[in-house]
């Protein structure tokens, strides 16, 4: 994961891609500081990993608001006529699912994550 956040930052850097330059250099700095955490996780470092877990709660945080700034979602449509309403609350709660489908898509893969280094590590808590 630490080495696809970087990729990804920097590889939109590099070529202007579609993604906004803070959010692209934001990936490669969370990229680089992951894989350095993982490195110290791997190693029994403990503050490493719980260094790495909290910054997984956070970005899964983020992640789950920012499909919609990021990407070019369909938006809520306003309803102003009465005689369109049914049609557009049918519309607009399709819409609305489908967003808080991608926002959860986007969020999944950290809590993940998270959860696995949460529970499946439990070696640190272990005496010497």
């Amino acid at each position: 994961m630490a080495a696809g956040l970087f990729v990804t930052g920097t590889y939109s850097l590099a070529t202007g891609g579609s993604l906004p330059w803070l959010f692209a250099a934001t990936l490669a700095a969370l990229g680089a500081v992951t894989g350095a955490l993982v490195v110290g996780a791997f190693r029994r470092h403990r503050p490493s990993w719980a260094f790495l877990i909290a910054a997984w709660v956070v970005v899964g945080f983020c992640a789950f608001f920012a499909p919609p700034k990021v990407f070019d979602l369909p938006r809520v449509k306003p309803v102003t006529m009465a005689s369109v309403a049914p049609a557009l609350e049918k519309q607009n709660a399709a819409i609305k699912r489908e967003v808080m489908a991608v926002c959860f898509g986007a969020a999944l893969p950290f809590v993940l994550m998270c959860t696995g280094l949460a529970i499946g590590r439990r070696d640190f808590e272990r005496t010497a």
